[in-house]
């Protein structure tokens, strides 16, 4: 990395130049205490910025209040200096006004997710069946691979967008690779294979002879030190003590069983995380998030997971030891409000983290000395002082931050300026809840209301039941406090949800469904566009990272087939997006009417068949129902295959002397007919076998009669049903022979 000397740093240079051409580098200690530094510079301005904020928004949307009790009542023995106001036992409600429209509008969002589906398009030559292929590929990686991972991240970003303070997350996209450890039998002659090979690769070619002496090698107990060293070259990762071990084995079994490693998961992986939780960056950060100097992230791992980044990350060895000695240390602190407005911060115990080793990630953009810019990654704990490897160039193919950045609102440039539901809808919750506070201590004070008694009996004990007796001496004794008419809170009540579901795009019925589909509209598009960049990257990380072989193996695609041929292309190969027609989503009855308009209307006015109508099939079963829609709805080929296979069958019934059923519908009746009129050019001799069999030919004559017929009436729309009678109908259905 760039080393500059701290007059250097005070004439503007920083993290965001690298030495050289911006190949990997060592990073010396006064370059990791420029990360350091900017990081603590984060944590000063986010205390004065984000955490009043923060603190304030998250006890309005949990309803976390001094002097709580767990039966949602007030008393005097939980508060410590005063008494519990208007009296103890009166109602302290927790009204979920903000929490239940964060929670509607992520429901609104998955929901939208789940009937989604991303339309990728080529932008070569190579068309809708590339676009499809890719399409199976995102789908088995998102929803397979990750499978619930994928659903539970999704949920936490859209957590903190509606319900966070600053509103807004960055789901991180990374490639995750980790080792696993199995046992591998390895046999005499497969270690003598491994040299051969490797003599080979450089040109040494191996004699009989030679191998039948490299096998007496292996099997002379007064060699073993040499035996062990060309063991221990082809299994590096196996330790002496059991590297000796398995040298023994094979000299005197032939066979010996060693723990390898493999790669256990090489897959995408969507990481939702927190502004100033997982996610650091300078709080004046404005426009682009990939245009943003610098950010930090937090990762809690193992020391299981500690010691595998050694082999999958490539760590520094020494760094894993010293880490492993700050467990459950953070460098962040804690910040909650010690009184009103008033925020105070603790250091977290090592208790509250125990069994945890916190990482940090920097990714910043920097120059190298050409000037071209790159993304690169450090990674460090701050209190060891050397990083866990070098500062390395980040080769993802899309060349940018891995995360996709998404805010409730935009106000103007500041990413953080965000702000949450919770934040906004405080002071109706409040007067709402004071409203219901209100309601329920006037029925509780005028059901058992304060009694007047006598100033000369105050140790009388009244009994306060249905039908229960007080005797008195005088008839003004005692008397039940009498309180004015009830005010009518429901209708102040009223007001305050219309105005929240007037503001929040939630249903009501006495605002237009049209304005709050509109509103719904609008933060699911943004939800959807920002999950199109999501898929975005994964796709690309897929490509880059999967095999040749998995990726047809996943997408079907042929082997002499080719998929991608460097950055560049898979960086241009595609368009992405996502939509999802929310009204479709809150209004089925709407839904279905769309649909029989479709069906009754625009269909039968597409006499040149413009509509994919496999497409529409999908789109209707995937609003009415995505779970069944995932089990009945195939890809067109698949489909239009079953389609001929079925035809197939037909003709071989025809040649049986059976007759197939005439369908009216629900049919492919194009590629059914193309089909029959190809037969006789693939089964020469078939056909001329039906030449000999008139009952057959007339059943094959009167299918293609058939088969044209409906053609006909998808095409030009005339009245009728089938177009041809059976050949045959006294025996339909049964044979001849």
């Amino acid at each position: 990395m760039f080393t500059a000397t701290n007059e250097q740093r005070r004439d503007g240079r920083s993290i965001e130049r690298v030495a050289d051409d911006g190949a990997p580098c060592p990073v010396l200690d006064e370059d990791l205490q420029v990360f350091k530094d900017e990081l603590r510079l984060i944590q000063s301005q986010a205390t004065k910025s984000v955490m009043s904020r923060r603190i304030i928004n998250e006890e309005t949307r949990f309803c976390i209040w001094e002097g709580q009790a767990d039966d949602g009542r007030k008393h005097d023995d939980t508060w410590s200096e005063k008494k519990a106001f208007p009296f103890d036992g009166a109602s302290d409600a927790r009204v979920r006004m903000a929490d239940d429209v964060v929670e509607d509008r992520r429901r609104l969002c998955m929901a939208a997710w789940t009937r989604g589906e991303p339309k990728i398009v080529s932008r070569d030559l190579q068309g809708a069946d590339w676009g499809e292929r890719m399409a199976t590929l995102l789908n088995h990686e998102v929803h397979t691979v990750m499978g619930m991972r994928a659903r539970t991240e999704l949920k936490r970003f859209l957590e903190y967008v509606h319900g966070d303070s600053p509103a807004a997350s960055v789901m991180g996209v990374y490639w995750h690779q980790e080792t696993g450890l199995r046992m591998e039998e390895v046999k005499l002659e497969d270690l003598v294979g491994l040299v051969v090979q490797e003599l080979q690769k450089l040109g040494v070619s191996v004699s009989e002879p030679e191998e039948v002496e490299l096998l007496a090698l292996l099997q002379d107990a007064s060699r073993e030190a040499e035996a062990l060293e060309l063991f221990k070259k082809y299994f590096p990762r196996v330790k002496p003590g059991r590297a000796a071990k398995a040298v023994r084995q094979l000299r005197t079994e032939g066979v010996c069983s060693i723990p390898m490693p493999y790669i256990r998961a090489n897959e995408p992986r969507w990481v939702a995380h927190r502004l100033f939780e997982d996610l650091f960056l300078p709080p004046n950060s404005a426009g682009d998030f990939q245009r943003v100097r610098y950010y930090h992230v937090r990762e809690w791992l193992t020391e299981a997971e500690i010691r595998e980044k050694a082999v999958s990350e490539g760590w520094d060895g020494d760094f894993c030891e010293e880490v492993l000695k700050f467990e459950g240390k953070t460098f962040f602190p804690e910040y909650y409000r010690a009184r009103m407005n008033e925020i105070e911060l603790r250091q977290a115990s090592v208790e509250e983290n125990k069994g945890y080793y916190e990482i940090i990630r920097t990714y910043f953009r920097a120059t190298n000395e050409d000037g071209i810019m790159g993304v690169y990654l450090l990674t460090w704990h701050h209190q060891v002082d050397y990083a866990a490897h070098d500062r390395v160039l980040l080769d993802y193919p899309h060349g940018q931050y891995p995360g996709v950045f998404l805010a409730r609102e935009t106000l103007n440039v500041r990413l953080l300026d965000s702000r949450g539901v919770p934040e906004l809808m405080m002071t109706d919750q409040w007067s709402a809840k004071t409203l219901h506070d209100l309601t329920m201590d006037r029925a509780t004070i005028t059901t058992i209301p304060p009694v007047f008694v006598p100033a000369n009996r105050p140790d009388v004990k009244l009994k306060i039941a249905p039908l229960g007796q007080i005797k008195r001496n005088r008839k003004d004794d005692y008397e039940a406090m009498s309180f004015g008419a009830a005010q009518d809170h429901d209708k102040a009540l009223a007001r305050i949800e219309r105005r929240s579901a007037d503001y929040f795009g939630q249903p009501h019925p006495e605002i237009a469904e049209a304005k709050t589909t509109t509103n719904q509209q609008d933060f699911v598009d943004d939800f959807l566009a920002a999950l199109g960049e999501i898929y975005w990257m994964t796709l690309q990380l897929c490509q880059a990272y999967l095999s040749g072989d998995e990726l047809r193996a996943i997408t079907g695609a042929a082997n002499d087939e080719p998929l991608f041929r460097g950055t560049e292309e898979i960086q241009g190969k595609f368009g992405l997006r996502m939509a999802v027609n929310i009204g479709d989503v809150t209004n089925q009855e709407a839904l279905v009417k769309k649909i029989e308009v479709i069906a009754e209307k625009v269909l039968p006015m597409d006499s040149l068949s413009t509509v994919q109508r496999d497409k529409l099939t999908r789109w209707a079963m995937r609003g009415i129902d995505p779970n069944l829609a995932a089990d009945v709805t195939v890809p067109v080929d698949v489909a239009t295959q079953r389609e001929l296979d079925d035809e197939d069958g037909n003709l071989a019934k025809i040649m049986a002397g059976i007759e197939p059923p005439m369908a009216e519908a629900g049919q492919n009746f194009g590629a059914r007919l193309q089909r029959l009129l190809d037969w006789p050019q693939r089964n020469p001799a078939m056909a001329q076998r039906i030449q000999t069999q008139p009952d057959s030919l007339a059943m094959y004559q009167a299918r293609l009669k058939h088969l044209q017929f409906m053609v006909a009436q998808q095409n030009n729309k005339q009245i009728g049903r089938l177009g041809a009678k059976p050949a045959l109908p006294e025996t339909a259905g049964v044979s001849t022979l």
